[in-house]
C-alpha cells in the first residue's frame, strides 16, 4: 500500500470531526482508514474505515452455496448498496452480521436466477421458512474491508451459513 511520502499530505482532522467525517474526494467509489493520535503523533487504539462514492455497489453470490438445498442451485442472492450505507464498525474491518432472510425481508437483497429474472421475493421466503424448520438455521452475510493482490483496499462480501444470532453469540466453555 502507498503511503504518502511528506506529512504535509496527510489530512489532520480536530477529535470531534473523528466520528462525522466523511470521504474526502470519493469519485465513483472511495474508502479511507481514519485514526486518532495524541498531539504527540503517538496512534493510538481508535480507528474507522470510512466509505463513500456516486456509484452503487453490487455483489453476488450463489444462494445454494450459504442456504444449502438444490432448489436454490439456479438462483444468486444480490446486493446492491451505496457505499455510504456500509457501516464498518469502530475498531474494526467488518460490519455487522446480517441475516438473509432479515435482508429479503427488508428488501436490501434480491434472488435472481441465472438468466437474470428476479425470483418474487415472498417465494424464497416461504421456502426459507420451510428449511429453517427442518435445519434450523439460514444464511448470514457482512462486509469486509481487505487488502488485494493490487495493494489496494477493497470491500469483500463474507457469507456464512448459520444465522447472525449463532454466528454473533458467546461459545458456550466446555468443561
Amino acid at each position: 500500500m502507498d503511503f504518502p511520502l511528506t506529512p504535509q499530505e496527510w489530512c489532520i482532522f480536530d477529535a470531534e470531526d473523528f466520528e462525522q467525517a466523511e470521504v474526502r474526494d470519493p469519485g465513483n467509489l472511495g474508502m479511507e482508514l481514519l485514526a486518532q493520535a495524541r498531539t504527540t503523533g503517538r496512534i493510538q487504539d481508535h480507528f474507522r474505515v470510512i466509505l463513500g462514492g456516486r456509484q452503487q455497489l453490487t455483489a453476488e453470490t450463489g444462494l445454494s452455496s450459504i442456504i444449502g438445498g438444490d432448489k436454490f442451485n439456479a438462483y444468486k442472492l444480490r446486493f446492491q448498496y451505496w457505499p455510504r450505507d456500509i457501516s464498518i464498525r469502530r475498531n474494526s474491518v467488518t460490519s455487522n452480521w446480517k441475516g438473509v432472510y432479515e435482508l429479503l425481508s427488508e428488501r436490501n437483497a434480491v434472488v435472481v436466477d441465472n438468466d437474470d429474472t428476479t425470483i418474487p421475493t415472498e417465494d424464497i421466503l416461504k421456502e426459507m421458512d420451510q428449511m429453517a424448520k427442518t435445519n434450523g438455521d439460514t444464511a448470514s452475510v457482512r462486509w469486509m474491508v481487505a487488502i488485494g493482490h493490487d495493494k489496494r483496499m477493497r470491500l469483500d462480501l463474507v457469507a456464512l451459513p448459520a444465522s447472525e444470532a449463532v454466528i454473533s453469540s458467546k461459545p458456550i466453555l466446555m468443561r
